[in-house]
């Protein structure tokens, strides 16, 4: 794993590995083996491999084809049936190409048991051993890949704990991963799946030759966010805990707030539901539970699911064996810091599934949470989902534009835009990329133009966030906008602000500037508005 590990050539693409007629014999008996694993676990609707997943499987298989490809990055809606496109992709892989069984790894950055279970469960037995997530990442699975040649590697959620110093980080470090030479030498194949346009993907885009990223489209019968937003089933969410640290006191409105809870589940719901409501962290937990006992009393019942209430020793309770059965009357089930990805719940007994409420919004989180749990295959059409509409607004103008539109503001832990480095940026790699990353960004500023302030505004709000409030200018004496650069107000061309275009967007944190400026300033009617932001 030295990083100058060279042999004295430098490889410009992986090197195939050489084995014996004996090790090639071994290999395909192991293969096969495998293959019937996956077959039977497909028979069984263990591990049910659609077509969407096929056809995914065949796209990854054409790219590695080209030995310069050394990551590749699947990314597709939530509960659109990543793992049996890892299936598909393991025994498509199998079947043909020669690779020993135990080169072959599912990890995440997760640190989840429910991953864990679940994730084994779908997986054949001889592929479990190295099934590993976030907590045994750094020793188990370094142990064991350690010095191993033709692997493939398959990491799930990949855009968990992928920042700088962060577990996925530090392993790659570890594992020589961050050397190209040595994933040459050492016929290194990274395969990695995500559902959100975070950092990550916008890193691995930038590796020029060397990967490639593919969209796996949702099979039929599959319900979307936009699914669930065109239905109407999506509600803006609102605080429900309310609790002012300083004054010791609840702020009414959330009363309010959970009326509008109770009201939807009576008026929506003719026979008990349970309803996920996600809380704070700490004592703000109990305060969302007082909050609700008020309005609703003993009429209905209330469980909580987190680490503390829901583990019995190594094994931690699967929500599903709670929510498996019709409850006797509504029931809340308040979760902590769970449920966040990879989880699918079985949905046949849900009713509203209520996202926390945050000032400070971190968008995938968003998509990647209970409205991302309320997606899949088994939808009966009569949940409510409470999240934030804006993210799943702005999440499918993202998704139309095939991920690649990064005018789009998307705020999450490892977004380019906020100068995160991640596991997959092109800068820890010398000679990877050639151009856009976290820590080389372009220096030109984005120039939107418009016809009119009507047409500018949504797309400020939809692009740099709804929290940026753009003000309609006034008209000076004359009936003209005017603009003002350095400190001189005057009347300008379009021109004249394009050469400006960088005025105003230096180390003073502000994100963009509005403009009103002319094609002729001449004519009142030629008047145009510029946007231009980082």
């Amino acid at each position: 794993m030295d990083e100058g590990e060279n042999h004295g050539v430098d490889l410009t693409q992986r090197e195939c590995q050489v084995y014996s007629p004996e090790e090639v014999a071994i290999t395909k008996q192991e293969s096969k083996i495998v293959l019937d694993e996956i077959i039977l676990l497909d028979m069984n609707k263990k591990s049910v491999i659609y077509t969407n997943q096929q056809s995914a499987s065949l796209f990854i298989m054409a790219k590695l084809m080209c030995l310069k490809i050394l990551c590749l990055l699947v990314y597709g809606l939530t509960q659109s049936g990543k793992t049996g496109c890892m299936s598909a992709m393991i025994k498509d892989f199998i079947y043909h190409n020669v690779i020993p069984i135990e080169n072959i790894y599912i990890i995440t950055g997760l640190s989840s048991k429910d991953w864990m279970k679940q994730t084994k469960f779908r997986f054949p037995k001889y592929l479990q051993d190295r099934v590993f997530h976030r907590n045994k990442l750094l020793k188990d699975f370094l142990n064991d890949i350690k010095g191993k040649q033709n692997v493939l590697i398959i990491i799930d959620e990949i855009h968990i704990a992928a920042k700088t110093n962060q577990t996925l980080y530090k392993v790659f470090e570890e594992a020589g991963f961050f050397n190209k030479q040595y994933l040459f030498r050492h016929d290194v194949k990274i395969v990695e799946f995500s559902a959100t346009p975070d950092g990550i993907i916008r890193n691995l885009m930038d590796w020029g030759e060397h990967s490639t990223v593919i969209k796996m489209d949702p099979g039929v019968e599959y319900t979307s966010v936009f699914d669930l937003r065109d239905a109407g089933r999506i509600r803006q969410f609102k605080d429900l805990c309310g609790y002012n640290k300083k004054t010791g006191k609840i702020n009414p409105i959330v009363y309010e707030n959970i009326d509008e809870i109770r009201d939807t589940i009576y008026d929506k719901y003719t026979t008990p539901r349970y309803h996920i409501i996600r809380t704070p962290t700490g004592n703000l937990q109990d305060v969302v539970k007082y909050n609700f006992h008020k309005i609703f009393g003993d009429n209905v019942d209330y469980k909580t699911y987190d680490s503390k209430s829901m583990s019995k020793g190594e094994e931690c309770v699967d929500i599903n064996d709670i929510i498996r059965n019709p409850p006797n009357k509504h029931t809340f089930i308040f979760i902590m810091e769970r449920m966040r990805c990879a989880k699918t719940l079985i949905k046949k007994h849900i009713g509203i599934l209520y996202e926390r409420h945050a000032k400070a919004l971190n968008d995938s989180v968003i998509i990647q949470g209970l409205a991302g749990r309320a997606t899949g295959y088994e939808d009966d059409g009569n949940s409510i989902i409470f999240t934030n509409i804006d993210t799943i607004d702005r999440y499918k103008t993202i998704w139309d534009s095939g991920i690649e539109d990064r005018s789009i503001k998307w705020k999450s832990n490892t977004t380019v835009g906020r100068g995160k480095n991640t596991v997959n940026d092109p800068a820890n790699i010398p000679g990877m990329g050639t151009g856009y990353s976290s820590v080389q960004t372009s220096k030109e500023p984005v120039v939107k133009e418009f016809d009119s302030f009507e047409e500018a505004k949504p797309y400020i709000l939809a692009t740099l966030g709804s929290h940026k409030r753009p003000k309609r200018r006034k008209l000076n004496a004359d009936g003209f906008y005017e603009s003002v650069i350095r400190g001189d107000r005057q009347v300008r061309t379009i021109e004249q602000i394009k050469v400006e275009k960088k005025y105003g967007l230096g180390n003073s944190g502000d994100t963009y500037r509005l403009f009103y400026c002319y094609t002729d300033i001449t004519d009142k009617d030629s008047v145009k508005v510029l946007v231009i932001h980082k």
